[in-house]
């Protein structure tokens, strides 16, 4: 990022954020992120190496209207001690996105069982919680222009987990709940209906997809497999 660029992401984010608070006393509309999930990825042949930037590292993403041969993602890391990254994606079954922002929080055992090594919004850019990335807090994130494919990549991380097995749950923030904005003035914003769920050193991940999947795994395949329709409502977390 340049210096001339870094006032206008600023000032874009601090947009973003005064017109969310402005219209999150307001129900969800049914805008172009209608049964958007958020889900978790992981991949454990990634090495993680300090200093280096995972935005991007995820290799998941497909074009519009091609959503039933979407990567839907790994949850589970065999991973404890030895460093594992992962990434927050976001996904859209039921159309094209126009995503201009997204406020989101997390859950986990904490920091005495989860070491943060490393973390970041991708190609987007964040006002986070001060206490960021520990359990119950959140972040909102926003992109200078806005996000057209059906696979958004949203957040990365990277951790050690020495004491045990354990999950890292996406949920919705603290405050302003789990929300997608396009990129209208004040903008559009649905609620995420879906959220998944990071399993590490032995502990399983969830998908909002249903089950527990491989990258093998597509919308289509997964439609035909456990009888899923389009995305509406909240997908419950075990």
């Amino acid at each position: 990022m340049s210096a001339t660029d870094f006032p206008l992401r600023v000032s874009t984010l601090l947009l973003f954020i005064c017109l969310l608070t402005m219209v999150n006393s307001t129900s969800a509309l049914a805008g172009p992120h209608e049964g958007g999930v958020l889900f978790v990825h992981t991949d454990d042949s990634v090495v993680f190496t300090d200093g280096d930037d995972f935005s991007g590292a995820s290799s998941l993403g497909c074009e519009c209207g091609d959503f039933g041969k979407c990567p839907l993602g790994d949850p589970t890391s065999d991973r404890s001690s030895e460093p594992f990254v992962w990434w927050v994606l976001a996904a859209f079954p039921d159309g094209c996105p126009q995503l201009q922002g997204i406020s989101f929080g997390v859950e986990h055992p904490g920091l005495d069982t989860l070491d943060f090594l490393a973390w970041g919004p991708g190609s987007g850019f964040e006002v986070a919680d001060i206490a960021w990335p520990e359990t119950g807090t959140g972040t909102v994130v926003a992109w200078q222009e806005p996000i057209r494919t059906p696979i958004v990549e949203v957040y990365w991380f990277a951790a050690q987990a020495y004491y045990g097995a354990g999950t890292f749950e996406l949920t919705g923030h603290p405050r302003e709940g789990g929300l997608f904005a396009d990129d209208t003035i004040p903008p559009v914003i649905d609620s995420i209906v879906g959220y998944g769920s990071l399993g590490f050193a032995g502990a399983v991940g969830t998908s909002p997809f249903g089950g527990t999947r491989t990258v093998e795994m597509s919308w289509g395949l997964l439609k035909q497999e456990f009888g899923l329709g389009s995305l509406h409502s909240s997908t419950s977390r075990r």
